[in-house]
């Protein structure tokens, strides 16, 4: 009896320890030392690296990431022109692969496309490339076939032929473990005639493609995902990560073309950028930890139905993939959306998270409405250099101020504020405001805010048309 008890206790903790295990805690800090790192893309990566749209570049060199990039033309037999799906063998599993790699390996400059159009926090630190990146171009996402085709014989433009594809670069990451590679599903269509099958790859990307990989040397970002809905999302935050695919399979954040648009590379930053730090931490700690944990957020709404076609509009996003703060230690901004308003304007409130809200409000001339969050304790944010956030509207000119709440005065609630009035990119793809501290002003008195003793804050809209206009706000959060 005593050894049967043995037994079972062992087997006990040796399960704890397994379940332990496979809640897989992401370790999203970032390196402690510059790490150099190579990506290898075409015009959306362009867009996506530049510090005037996704500002990719300037978020990895924050990160302790030293950039660098191939685009058209790049490497040796211009390879750099060749990246769609199937090209990839040619790099990592071709005849030629050696000299190709060592090119990638060796690259140091940022100006693949021509200018620097992302610039670098550090010098060079020597030595190879660690991370290798790369992705291929929105055309990719056209693959025929059928969404749960297996993976098929050879390589083609197919559901299948991409599992081939991918399949086959495995061989070469698994000889090269002091190298971290990171795939990027291709960006989606305007068009919703390859949607389904796009979706599916890039789903099977993230669950399925390394389910039998040895190595921690691998990973995938699903860009895919992130740009096809608002509700996607591929990151890691807090100590989770997060995947939640399937609410939409074309681009949601369109431009003239299916390049995606500022709003949206923004938001593949702010997932793209802490998902990147778990992969490096599992990969240089050797932590053989489960590649996907699916958390999918709990939206917090009101007891009205969200106008989700007005929001799909407007690209509005319902759940930041930053969420409201950069560091978990700071807690959130306030509690629930309020709204209030002077009794003969109107505002109501629908599809709000801590990060996001959407209102539709009517404001008299004279009249004024706000929406409110407010904290019970003060919170420090002193860490941090301003507040920003995306706005999505259904015209530009609209006035409104935002103000925010420090614990000060005879009720511990002193406003400052800045005024704004909503942009041409607040009627399209979204407009991103980024504001200092320095910019608020007290409401009454003198003095600036405080930000070791925040409160809350209030979006204010006031001496309205009287017409009625509709107002989302998403991926509140403070900035460095």
């Amino acid at each position: 009896m005593k050894k049967n008890s043995h037994i079972r206790m062992t087997l006990l903790i040796l399960l704890t320890f397994i379940l332990a295990a496979q809640i897989s805690f992401a370790d999203t800090i970032p390196p402690d030392h510059p790490v150099k790192l190579i990506f290898i893309h075409h015009s959306v990566g362009e867009n996506w690296l530049s510090d005037d749209n996704g500002g990719l570049g300037r978020a990895l060199g924050d990160n302790n990431y030293f950039v660098s990039d191939t685009y058209y033309g790049w490497g040796p037999d211009a390879i750099g022109d060749r990246t769609d799906i199937i090209n990839w063998p040619e790099w990592f599993t071709g005849p030629d692969r050696d000299r190709y790699m060592e090119a990638v390996y060796s690259e140091f400059d940022d100006d693949a496309a021509g200018y620097d159009y992302y610039n670098r926090p550090m010098a060079d630190p020597g030595g190879e490339n660690q991370i290798i990146v790369f992705k291929s171009c929105y055309p990719n996402s056209n693959l025929a076939g059928n969404p749960d085709d297996p993976v098929a014989d050879g390589p083609d433009m197919t559901v299948g032929g991409a599992k081939y594809v991918y399949n086959e670069l495995l061989d070469y990451f698994e000889e090269h473990p002091e190298k971290l590679f990171i795939a990027i599903t291709p960006p989606p269509e305007i068009s919703p005639e390859y949607g389904d099958s796009a979706q599916a790859f890039s789903t099977w990307m993230v669950e399925d493609w390394l389910s039998s990989y040895p190595g921690t040397n691998v990973g995938v970002f699903d860009l895919h995902a992130v740009l096809s809905s608002p509700d996607n999302h591929h990151t890691a935050e807090g100590d989770t990560l997060v995947y939640t695919p399937g609410h939409g399979n074309t681009l949601a954040y369109p431009t003239d073309d299916p390049h995606p648009s500022q709003a949206g590379n923004i938001k593949a930053t702010r997932e793209f950028v802490p998902l990147l730090n778990y992969y490096y931490n599992r990969w240089i700690n050797g932590d053989n930890a489960p590649r996907i944990t699916t958390e999918t957020p709990e939206l917090t709404t009101t007891t009205e139905a969200p106008d989700s076609s007005a929001s799909e509009e407007l690209n509005v996003e319902p759940v930041s993939s930053s969420s409201i703060m950069e560091k978990s230690a700071i807690g959130e901004i306030g509690g629930d959306w309020a709204t209030y308003d002077d009794g003969e304007s109107s505002i109501s409130l629908s599809a709000d998270t801590s990060s996001s809200f959407c209102v539709e409000t009517t404001v008299i001339p004279g009249g004024w409405a706000t929406v409110e969050t407010l904290s019970d304790e003060p919170s420090d944010w002193s860490g941090f250099s301003g507040i920003s956030y995306t706005l999505s509207a259904d015209r530009e000119g609209i006035p409104y101020s935002l103000v925010l709440y420090a614990a000060e005065g005879p009720e511990e609630k002193t406003g400052y504020s800045v005024a704004k009035i909503t942009g041409p990119d607040s009627a399209g793809s979204g407009e991103f405001v980024s504001i200092p501290w320095q910019e608020f002003s007290p409401l009454e008195g003198d003095g600036s805010f405080n930000p070791r003793v925040a409160k809350g804050l209030f979006f204010s809209f006031e001496s309205g048309d009287g017409e009625p206009m509709r107002i989302c706000i998403s991926d509140l959060a403070l900035t460095e």
